[in-house]
């Protein structure tokens, strides 16, 4: 039986992508569906923070589709800067990677062995269903808030027309800054979820890091590198399809999504009673939160 926050969730990405493919034809304002898509965003991942105090079925299944939200804003997002068919590269590529790497781990113990519960809707009995749209979307954010750093700093993204050397070595970095952002999400989202009272996935033989391999954070600065890295190469040769690469108000969005799955799990954190999850997450995380806004004040004065 289909579950009502996956039809939800469904109807909401499929209206995103049809925005995003008959926005020209149909006179629809991206902008204005973007700020829509984030509202439904702060709206339903807020419904689920609350959800953890409160015990109440709407915000339950507010809560439910926030990772629907995130993905209709996210593609609608990237639309706007990239172009759909570079959008469709990216989360193609950013999701494919995130489940093989899944796979990778629960089947064959890459980078440390674990298993999820069934019941919860799995992929080849093997991972859960969102898992990829996850991936897909937190590579993105990290993406975006790198590229706001770029523009940031009077930059332009990487082009074949740069030395070689130089090309190669700027990719790396702005890769290598994608995953430590990524990263250090998951050094607050982890050990939440594995937690002896949420329990989302198990680790087969634990590890130093709140029962977590150090494994686990090497293959996320890995997906995240390698996708970016991939992509990052493939749009150094194809620029310019995007109509709306210097618009700093719409990257801010980046730093302040990633913020708000800083509370969400902060929340989390402590209903279950783990402050020092928070301490780690806000140091971690705070830094690529302040400096985009630490931007907009120099730019004011």
């Amino acid at each position: 039986m289909i579950s009502i926050n996956l039809l939800i969730g469904s109807f909401i990405v499929l209206v995103t992508l049809i925005v995003m493919f008959l926005a020209d034809s149909l006179n629809i304002n991206k902008d204005k569906g973007i700020k829509i898509l984030f509202i439904l965003f702060v709206l339903t991942i807020i419904s689920l923070t609350i959800s953890y105090f409160i015990n109440s079925s709407i915000l339950l299944l507010a809560g439910s589709v926030y990772m629907f939200a995130a993905l209709a804003f996210s593609l609608l997002h990237s639309s706007k800067f990239v172009g759909n068919k570079k959008t469709l590269i990216f989360f193609l590529l950013a999701g494919f990677s995130g489940f093989i790497s899944e796979i990778l781990c629960v089947k064959y113990g890459l980078f440390g062995e674990y298993y999820y519960y069934t019941g919860t809707g799995l992929l080849l009995n093997l991972i859960p269903l969102l898992l990829p749209i996850s991936w897909a979307v937190i590579i993105y954010i990290c993406y975006t808030i790198t590229n706001f750093f770029i523009y940031g700093f009077g930059g332009e993204k990487p082009r074949y027309k740069h030395n070689l050397l130089y090309l190669v070595g700027f990719l790396v970095l702005l890769s290598v800054i994608d995953g430590m952002i990524a990263v250090n999400l998951d050094m607050i989202m982890d050990p939440v979820a594995v937690s002896p009272l949420v329990q989302q996935w198990v680790w087969v033989n634990g590890g130093p890091y709140f029962g977590i391999p150090i494994g686990n954070f090497i293959l996320w600065f890995l997906i995240t590198f390698v996708s970016t890295f991939i992509f990052r190469l493939y749009e150094s040769f194809k620029p310019g399809d995007g109509k709306s690469s210097h618009n700093m108000g719409l990257y801010a969005y980046a730093p302040v999504v990633y913020f708000l799955y800083l509370i969400q799990q902060a929340a989390f954190a402590i209903e279950l009673n783990h402050i020092e999850y928070v301490l780690i997450g806000a140091a971690t995380m705070m830094p690529f939160i302040i400096l985009p806004f630490l931007y907009y004040v120099i730019q004011k004065k």
